[in-house]
């Protein structure tokens, strides 16, 4: 089947399938650089326009969302991720 039809969610399209596919869909996103935390990059975070716009065309697109959010030496996160 095309997977890249402009019609892929509709009640009408399934309706004369013989068969339906169903492909679960993740947006793994690291708040800063990397995955973990490294006091410099406090002030590197993406910009909010970025995140919206990333949430808009993966959550917003029937994915899971998984921001990953570092936490510091002491096991807090950082106000820059907090505000952010």
């Amino acid at each position: 089947p095309d997977l890249r039809a402009p019609d892929l969610g509709s009640r009408a399209k399934p309706a004369g399938a013989r068969v339906l596919h169903w492909y679960p869909d993740v947006c793994d996103l690291s708040l800063g650089p990397t995955w973990f935390w490294v006091p410099k990059w406090d002030h590197e975070l993406k910009l909010l326009d970025r995140l919206k716009q990333i949430y808009e065309t993966s959550v917003g697109r029937n994915a899971g969302l998984l921001l990953n959010v570092a936490p510091n030496r002491d096991g807090v996160i950082p106000e820059p991720q907090v505000r952010r």
